[in-house]
């Protein structure tokens, strides 16, 4: 039988403390405040911690589009009033 976990890494699919905290400027207490109310997703190998790259980064997207959205000239806007 074929194994497929042969080639895989962790690293390819997950980030660690280290990459969360330069991603998101924060501290290691601020991720554990995020683990504990539930706002990011992750796993615990080995008394790591990993959480996956595909939501990490749709929740990069979501702030950088709120960021843009707030920035946005509303001086300008003419609504329909």
């Amino acid at each position: 039988m074929e194994d497929f976990t042969q080639g895989l890494r962790i690293e390819d699919h997950y980030y660690d403390n280290a990459d969360m905290k330069r991603i998101f400027k924060v501290c290691d207490k601020t991720l554990s405040r995020w683990r504990h109310k539930d706002i990011v997703p992750f796993l615990k190998f080995g008394g790591k911690f990993f959480y996956p790259k595909t939501v990490i980064e749709a929740l990069v997207k979501e702030r950088m589009r709120y960021l843009k959205f707030r920035s946005w000239n509303w001086d300008g806007f003419k609504g329909d009033k």
